[in-house]
């Protein structure tokens, strides 16, 4: 049981978290572009997308409220003053993003979160990792090239035992998505094929990232993904097809019901 913690009223942008979104290649700035904008619908205080020049304008004309950087850029300051760094939507896998990635990386500090999502994944391998809050969002496949289990070896001792190694948040996408912590199995609530599209992975990933950035980590991943379904089953009763940023811009108004409500059970 949770509830989301009303807003006091003497507050302003810094005290909801200030988040630093590394995605979005030439080819997949929709990815980037869908993480910044359901980061934004979650709350987050400031919000900037380091992307490929190309996707600027499409962000600009659809989202002003995200701030921009070329992520060709010195990027060190703003990944020194950001609490909540996400990594991979629409990175890609090539050499500048993996050098991108690695340079990102060797700036965080242990009180800082990082989530890595996507194309981050599969470069996981081969960064080393910060002493820092992480959150890792693989689906089946991802977690396969991960962990370099089967499919019939990611199973929940594994997975945990995954989670434990790296000192990590695991979520393990699927119909049924899980969160593997500290020796517990957190399920959420099924999900609906109506949602089975592109994009939807990054919606999730970005509100955890905006959600990261407000509230305790365990809270903050449990809320996306019980929201992440629920307002997708919510769409489902009357649409064949649930598009990702269908998902986003309910994520307000879902929000403000758990703050409302004394207890919710998930």
């Amino acid at each position: 049981m949770f509830i989301l913690p009303k807003r006091k009223n003497n507050t302003y942008k810094k005290d909801y978290g200030s988040i630093l979104i590394l995605a979005g290649n030439e080819s997949y700035g929709g990815a980037a572009i869908l993480a910044a904008r359901a980061a934004l619908y979650s709350g987050a205080g400031l919000i900037t997308l380091a992307t490929h020049p190309s996707n600027h304008i499409p962000l600009h004309s659809t989202q002003p409220e995200v701030m921009l950087r070329d992520w060709g850029e010195d990027l060190s300051p703003l990944v020194k003053t950001s609490d909540v760094i996400l990594v991979g939507p629409g990175l890609g896998t090539d050499a500048k993003a993996k050098r991108l990635f690695k340079n990102t990386l060797d700036e965080l500090t242990e009180d800082q979160t990082l989530v890595l999502d996507a194309s981050a994944l599969h470069l996981f391998k081969e960064v080393n990792l910060p002493r820092c809050k992480l959150i890792l969002t693989p689906h089946l496949g991802e977690m396969r090239k991960m962990s370099e289990l089967s499919t019939a070896e990611i199973n929940d001792e594994n997975c945990l035992a995954f989670a434990k190694k790296h000192n990590a948040y695991l979520i393990l996408k699927g119909h049924q998505s899980k969160l593997y912590y500290d020796d517990k199995i957190y399920d959420n609530i099924p999900g609906t094929p109506a949602m089975a599209s592109g994009g939807a992975g990054d919606v999730l990933a970005g509100m955890i990232a905006g959600f990261a950035a407000q509230f305790e980590t365990l809270l903050a991943i449990r809320t996306a993904l019980y929201l992440h379904s629920k307002i997708a089953i919510d769409l489902a009763r009357d649409n064949y097809v649930v598009l990702p940023s269908q998902i986003i811009k309910k994520i307000p108004s879902e929000m403000k019901k758990l703050e409302e409500k004394e207890r919710v059970m998930i």
